[in-house]
C-alpha cells in the first residue's frame, strides 16, 4: 500500500529530483514534489515522496530525519491520511454523493499560502505544532475540486486557530496569504461552475459535504471573490439548487442574540406572521413561518420560505429593505428572517397621515427599487403599494418578498410561479390561454404591476376597487383600465400618459424597466 513522508525544512534550492534521487536510498520513490509559491514559483520549504509501501516510508524516516540535505536539517515524519483537521473526509479522498473514491495522489490543495507560513513560523516556535502539520497537509489535499472545496471549509477553521495560537492571526503577511487562497478558492469554484458533469456532481453530495461546499460558495460571494457578473449569477442559482434539494441554507445567514419578543403578532398573512423584537439593542421585524398539519405543505412552505431569504439577502441597495439574518431560536420549530422595524408603517399610512404632495417622488423610488430587484435577474411578483415602507428617515423602501410571490430565481427573464396578488396581475397572466401563452412572470408583466402601483399611490385604493375580483380581472382581459385619478395632488398628463404604456394590452408594447426608471427620474426632477 503506497505511503507518503513529509519533508520539512528544505532549502529554497531543493528541487524535485533532488528528493527523489535521495529518498530513493529507502525504496521505490513513486512520486516526489518541492511546495512552491504559485505566482513566484518560490519554494515553500516542505514537500512530499511517495513510496510504494508503509515500509519503505518507515525505513525514509529513520535513515534520513534530521539529515543535512542542500545545507539543511530536514525533518521527515510519515504523512498520515486522515489525521487532524477534523472528521468526515479522509486524505486524498473523493466525495460524490456519498461514494467514496481513493487515490495515491492528490490534485487539488486549497489554503496552501496561509498553511505554508504556518509552516515556516511554526518550525521555530512551536514544535508541536509544526509536527502535526504533515497530518494537516494530508487531509487539505484532495483528488478533485469538488472535495478540495468541501475539505477547505474545515481547513480555514483549523489553519485560522493555528494562526491565533502562534499570535499572527492579526499579520499583514497572514491577510495577503488569506487573500491569495480565496483567489485560488473563487477560481476552483468558477471552474466548476462551468462544468455540467461537476455542477451534477455537486447536486450530489450529501449532509456535511453539501453543507460545506454552500457555505464556501456563499463565503465567496459574500467577499466578492467573484467578480465577472455571469459567474456571479450562477454561483448564486447553484445555492439556491442546493438549497432546495436538501433543505439547507449557508451558515453565515443564521443569526443569534433576538430577544424581547413581542407575545402577539403585529401583522399576519396567508403563511406567516410579523413580530416586534429586539437585535444589537434595535428593534426589529420578525417574519416568522407558520406551522402546518401537513409534512408535505410544511416543507413547500420552507423552501419558499428559505429561497425568498435567499434572495433577498442578495439585494444589497438602500431602496430595499434591509435583510440582517435568520433566527432560529425565537421559535425553535421553525426560523424567522429577521429586518429593521419600520416604525413609520406603510406608505399609504404616510400619505394618509402627510398629505399627497410628495406622491411622484415615491413612484420614482418605487421605479428605482423595482429596477434594482431586476439588475438581480429575478422577477417578483407582490408589486402592491402594502409593500412600501417608510424608513426612519423618511424615505420610502420595498419590503416583503412574501412566501407566495418569489420568482424563479434560476432564470433570469421569467417564472411559472402562479401565487400572487391577483389584482396587479397583467391579462396575459389572468388569462394565458385567450392570449396563446403559458403563465409567465416576465419584467413585462412587472412593469404592467407597476403601472397599478402609480394608480394606487394616487387613489390610495387597488385597482376596480369598487368591483368584486372577478369583475375586475374581466374588465382587465377585456382591455379596460381604471380611470384617472383626480382630485388633490392630480396625476399629471405626463405620468397618467407613461401608465397607460405601463398598462399596454399587448405585453409588447410595454416599455422595458431600464426606459421605466428613465422616465420617472424625469417626471420626480420636473415635479421637483
Amino acid at each position: 500500500m503506497p505511503a507518503k513522508v513529509y519533508v520539512g525544512n528544505l532549502s529554497w534550492y531543493t528541487m524535485d529530483d533532488t528528493l527523489r534521487e535521495v529518498f530513493s536510498d529507502f525504496g521505490q520513490v513513486l512520486d516526489s514534489i518541492v511546495m512552491r509559491d504559485r505566482d513566484t514559483g518560490r519554494s515553500r520549504g516542505f514537500g512530499f515522496v511517495m513510496y510504494g509501501s508503509v515500509q519503505e516510508a518507515e525505513a525514509a524516516v529513520r535513515g534520513i530525519n534530521k539529515q543535512d540535505l542542500d545545507g539543511r536539517c530536514i525533518r521527515v515524519v510519515l504523512a498520515n491520511a486522515g489525521a487532524g483537521g477534523g472528521g468526515g473526509y479522509g486524505g486524498n479522498q473523493g466525495w460524490y454523493g456519498g461514494q467514496q473514491s481513493v487515490t495515491t495522489k492528490s490534485h487539488s490543495l486549497l489554503y496552501q499560502n496561509v498553511f505554508a507560513m504556518i509552516h515556516e513560523i511554526s518550525f521555530t516556535s512551536d514544535a508541536v505544532m509544526h509536527a502535526g502539520l504533515s497530518a494537516q497537509y494530508d487531509f487539505m489535499s484532495a483528488v478533485d475540486s469538488i472535495s478540495a472545496i468541501v475539505k477547505s471549509f474545515d481547513s480555514r477553521k483549523v489553519l485560522l486557530q493555528m494562526a491565533t495560537t502562534l499570535g499572527i492571526y492579526d499579520n499583514p503577511g497572514l491577510r495577503d496569504a488569506l487573500r491569495k487562497d480565496e483567489e485560488q478558492i473563487a477560481e476552483t469554484i468558477a471552474a466548476i461552475l462551468n462544468s455540467g458533469s461537476e455542477l451534477a456532481a455537486v447536486l450530489k453530495l450529501e449532509g456535511d459535504c453539501a453543507q460545506n461546499f454552500l457555505n464556501v460558495v456563499q463565503n465567496t460571494l459574500d467577499r466578492g471573490f467573484l467578480l465577472e457578473q455571469e459567474q456571479n449569477s450562477k454561483a448564486h442559482r447553484l445555492i439556491l439548487k442546493i438549497s432546495a434539494a436538501y433543505d439547507r441554507l449557508p451558515s453565515s445567514l443564521f443569526i443569534t442574540g433576538v430577544t424581547r419578543r413581542n407575545e402577539h403578532a403585529a401583522f399576519g398573512g396567508g403563511f406567516g406572521d410579523i413580530y416586534q423584537a429586539s437585535y444589537n439593542g434595535k428593534t426589529v421585524a420578525l417574519k416568522h413561518i407558520r406551522s402546518f398539519h401537513r409534512d408535505a405543505e410544511q416543507r413547500r412552505i420552507r423552501l419558499q420560505f428559505c429561497k425568498e431569504a435567499l434572495i433577498w439577502q442578495r439585494l444589497q441597495n438602500p431602496l430595499i429593505l434591509p435583510f440582517i439574518g435568520i433566527d432560529q431560536e425565537t421559535f425553535p420549530s421553525s426560523i424567522c428572517m429577521v429586518s429593521p422595524w419600520m416604525a413609520n408603517g406603510t406608505v399609504l399610512k404616510h400619505l394618509n397621515d402627510n398629505g399627497k404632495t410628495n406622491v411622484d417622488k415615491l413612484v420614482g423610488v418605487h421605479a428605482f427599487s423595482y429596477d434594482s430587484l431586476n439588475v438581480s435577474a429575478s422577477a417578483f411578483t407582490e408589486i402592491c403599494v402594502a409593500n412600501i415602507l417608510i424608513t426612519p428617515e423618511w424615505n420610502a423602501c420595498l419590503a416583503d418578498f412574501g412566501l407566495t410571490s418569489l420568482a424563479d430565481a434560476t432564470t433570469a427573464t421569467h417564472s411559472s410561479h402562479r401565487a400572487g396578488s391577483i389584482r396587479w396581475m397583467a391579462p396575459e397572466l389572468i388569462d394565458p390561454e385567450f392570449f396563446g401563452q403559458k403563465f409567465l412572470r416576465t419584467f413585462a408583466t412587472d412593469v404592467y404591476a407597476f403601472g397599478c402601483v402609480c394608480l394606487e399611490l394616487y387613489t390610495g385604493r387597488p385597482p376596480f376597487a369598487g368591483l368584486s375580483d372577478p369583475a375586475s380581472l374581466l374588465r382587465v382581459i377585456n382591455g379596460e383600465r381604471p380611470e384617472r385619478p383626480s382630485g388633490e395632488s392630480d396625476m399629471s398628463d405626463t405620468l397618467w400618459a407613461h401608465v397607460n404604456k405601463f398598462w399596454a394590452q399587448d405585453s409588447a408594447l410595454r416599455p422595458a424597466t431600464d426606459a421605466v426608471v428613465r422616465h420617472m427620474r424625469i417626471i420626480t426632477k420636473n415635479r421637483n
